[in-house]
């Protein structure tokens, strides 16, 4: 289990922070759940954590990797098809989700006008 889920399904604002203490889940340590409920009461923790939220929201075009980095996304790539992706094959391979379906429409929009540009290139290309 994911430890933010963890704590999104265990953790309640009502709640005391023994109560929290108490409300262990089964998959994992009494001691780690207390050191984890310690670091996220923390006021610099919920001030970090609000910050974050808000950047987030400002997002235009959120990409699907999580935490992966673009050289890490751009190996496997790399290592899956033999050929090094370029920028744009990379913001294809990042905003798309699991469904192919594009993260928000300004992503899709992106898409067509790459694919647009690609078309025109290879036409250009080919008159030389």
């Amino acid at each position: 289990m994911h430890r933010l889920r963890m704590y999104d399904e265990f953790d309640d604002l009502a709640k005391s922070i023994n109560e929290l203490l108490n409300n262990v889940p089964k998959v994992i340590n009494k001691d780690q759940w207390a050191s984890y409920i310690a670091y996220r009461k923390r006021s610099s923790t919920i001030a970090l954590c609000k910050r974050n939220k808000k950047i987030q929201s400002k997002q235009k075009n959120p990409h699907t990797d999580g935490s992966k980095s673009l050289a890490r996304r751009r190996h496997e790539i790399f290592l899956t098809t033999g050929v090094k992706p370029s920028r744009g094959q990379m913001f294809l391979e990042t905003h798309k989700r699991k469904d192919e379906s594009f993260v928000n429409e300004e992503a899709r929009i992106i898409r067509i006008s790459f694919t647009m540009l690609y078309l025109f290139y290879i036409d250009f290309v080919s008159l030389y």
